[in-house]
Formats: structure tokens, sequence, C-alpha cells
């Protein structure tokens, strides 16, 4: 509702009003879109959708245009680290971390509820949406969306040559996008509970090219196609002191490029990528200041393409995490120990090189005034980045050799 109120109609909207961030948008409706904050690139932020960060091993940005805010019920940025510690050890590996939650709110009654609406625009652009949700039992939700965008995209443009002035149309433009998510939620207990997402996304769209004199034929074609599932389950003890997250995802990626009337005859390039993910969280709260949290994260990437150079690249990624935190109300602190490991492989040619790294962070907040929300903060986060695929094996880009990125994040501010 406060997305409605403020004129909010998609994600990256949402996202310039947030301070600090930049939204990086590559070819208007259905381009891509990326985030990043206080002039980090792109790889630097993590993005976290229901629980679990979004990854892309090939060039280690995610593109927020394939994900709806009609399913968004909540945004936060965190930069540095957060006062939520029971998270998975990975997203504690990024020196901002921006966190998508989508509605998983149960209904009052078991009937079936159904969202929709169509959007209309200039340049051929239409967007129908529904959404559908039901209570099944006390212990079984579920809720499943759909989105579908059409638009032409022949935006108006004029070329000056010398004195001739040209006006045109951009062409082969028309995108065809959608996208559709399942959740299904279970709850055994009132200490326990279980949460399935399927997601799936299609864009299959012409591209422009370049703008020439007396010309606009191009022979282009991109579609790009992203499926995951993931589970994630919570479970705690009657005392409430001690409780457990584990969680485990699958992510299937594919880009196919086609130029039709490339010089030399047809040009593809087409990319595939997996990723097998599986995390386990442990929270233990001994005083109710005073809270431990120790995790674990395994992740198997590999990517293979079209090229005749392809190596076929893969790697085993592991995170160990151990976090110690004091609150009592008005001070706050918060120390944590990472262990980033990247062990890579190559099924041909040369194999980038394997890196390990612990990464200390110290965080400290404090309440000057009770009842007033007046903070002063401090923070240190010390970053470590592998290289991913592109710069390790890009054709003519990347380096095998390439040495892994360490950054030391200071933050001081006064919040109120």
């Amino acid at each position: 509702s406060d997305f409605l109120t403020q004129g909010i109609s998609s994600l990256t909207d949402a996202l310039n009003r947030i301070p600090g961030i930049t939204v990086r948008d590559y070819g208007g409706a259905g381009g891509m879109k990326t985030v990043s904050v206080r002039g980090f690139s792109a790889k630097y932020t993590g993005v976290v959708y229901d629980g679990l960060a979004l990854s892309d091993c090939q060039t280690g940005e995610t593109d927020l245009s394939r994900y709806s805010l009609h399913s968004v019920s909540n945004i936060s940025l965190t930069v540095g680290d957060g006062s939520d510690i029971f998270q998975p050890a990975r997203q504690s590996a990024y020196p901002a971390l921006l966190s998508i939650e989508t509605f998983t709110d149960r209904t009052n009654d078991t009937q079936a509820h159904w969202t929709g609406q169509i959007e209309g625009g200039s340049f051929g652009f239409v967007s129908p949406y529904l959404r559908y949700r039901q209570t099944l039992s006390k212990h079984f939700d579920i809720s499943a969306l759909g989105e579908y965008t059409y638009a032409e995209n022949d935006y108006p443009y004029t070329l000056h040559n010398l004195k001739e002035v040209i006006h045109q149309r951009r062409s082969n433009s028309r995108m065809n996008s959608g996208h559709g998510e399942l959740n299904l939620g279970w709850y055994p207990s009132s200490f326990s509970s279980w949460r399935l997402k399927a997601y799936y996304y299609d864009n299959d769209r012409l591209l422009p090219g370049i703008a020439k004199y007396y010309t606009t034929i191009s022979g282009e074609t991109l579609r790009d196609r992203n499926f995951f599932t993931q589970l994630t389950g919570t479970i705690r003890n009657q005392e409430g002191n001690l409780s457990l997250r584990v969680a485990g995802r699958f992510n299937w990626t594919a880009s196919i490029y086609h130029d039709k009337l490339y010089a030399e005859g047809v040009n593809d390039a087409n990319y595939w990528q997996r990723e097998a993910y599986t995390s386990a969280t442990l929270l233990y709260t001994p005083t109710r200041h005073l809270s431990f949290d120790v995790a674990t994260d395994y992740a198997f990437n590999n990517l293979n393409s079209s090229l005749a150079t392809d190596t076929h690249p893969y790697r085993h990624s592991l995170w160990q995490c151990a976090t110690a935190k004091y609150a009592d109300g008005r001070l706050t602190l918060l120390g944590r120990l990472l262990y980033s490991a990247f062990f890579n492989g190559a099924q041909k040619g040369e194999k980038a090189r394997d890196a390990n790294r612990l990464s200390p962070s110290l965080s400290f907040s404090y309440r000057l005034f009770r009842g007033r929300d007046i903070y002063v903060r401090a923070s240190y986060k010390n970053i470590f980045r592998a290289p991913n695929f592109n710069e390790n094996y890009y054709f003519h880009y990347g380096s095998a050799t390439l040495e892994s990125e360490t950054t030391d994040q200071l933050n001081l501010g006064l919040t109120m």
C-alpha cells in the first residue's frame, strides 16, 4: 500500500527512493537493471530474495528487471553488518545487502483470494498481472502469481548529419517478457516453518543495434531465461533460545544471442549456467542481551557456452561465519569473522586460481536518548571478492591468473 500511495510502479522506482543507491538502466523496457551502493559496483551489492542471496556466476551482477514490484511486501538496504545476525554466511560477504521480501501473509479464511491488474503505456506497452493466494488449513498455504509484458519500444529519435536532419523510430525493439512464481508454506508446529518457492522468468526480445544513417535494419535477438527453486526451513526449541535455519536452492540461467545479419554468417553467443546451493545457520541466545550465530554455506557453479573457446569452468565455494552480538536497548555491539574459500576448475584449458581469506567485521550502535530514535553508528568491514567467470575466462577479456579483490569498508554516521 505504501508503494501505491507514493506512485511507485516498478521495483527500480522504489529503489531510487532509497538514499545511497544508484540504479543503472541498460536499455529501457526489458533492459537489464542493476543496483550499486555508495560508489561500489553492482558486483559488490548482494540481492537477497526471500531470505537467500541471488547469484550470477558469469557476471557477478543481479538483473533486477526480472522481479516484479507486485509481489514485494518489503525492501530494505543494509550497509555493512545488519542487526539481524540469523542469516546465511554468504550474505556476510557483501559490503551492502539489498533485501527483497515477497508477500507471505496468511489469510483469515480458507477462501481463494485473487488480485489482478493491467497496465498500458506508450510505444505499445501492455502488462497484465494476476495473483492468487489461499490458506488451505492451519498447516498449509499456497500462493502464485503471473506477469506478462509486451512492448514495441519504437521510440522516436533524431539524427543530425551536417545540414540534414533525419527523424526515425527505433525498430527491431519488440519484447515479450513474463515471469511466474509459486509459493508453498508448511507449518507443522508452532516451533517450525517451511517455505518452498519456484520461480521462472523468460524475456524474448529483438535488439535494435546502433543508430545508423539511412537504415534501421538489425537482425539481433536475445532471449534470457531463469529458473530457480528454493526451500527454507526454521526450527526452534521450546525455550526459544536455540534456532536452526536450513536452506537449499537450485538455479538455472540461459542467455541466447543470435545475429542473422552477421558479416561472416550467423553469429551465436549462448551461455548456460547452473548453481546448487545449501546453507545451515544456528542461532543461540543464552540471555536476553547476548546472542551467538554460526553459519556454513556451500555452492557449486558451472558455466558452458556455444563458443569454440569455451573452457567449461566450474567452482566450489565455501563460506563459514561466526558472529557475536550484544544489545541492551541502547548499546549494540556486533563482531563477525567470515572465512571464504573458492576452488576453481575447468574441463578444458587453464583454470582460475583458488582463493581463500578470513574477513573480520565490527559494528557499534548507541542510542543517545531514551525514547528518541537518535543513533550514533560506526562499523568496519573487510570484504573479499573472487573474480566472476567473465573476468577469469571471457574470450579476449578474462584472465585465469586474475587475483581476488579485497576492500576495507568504514562507516561513521548519525541517524534519526
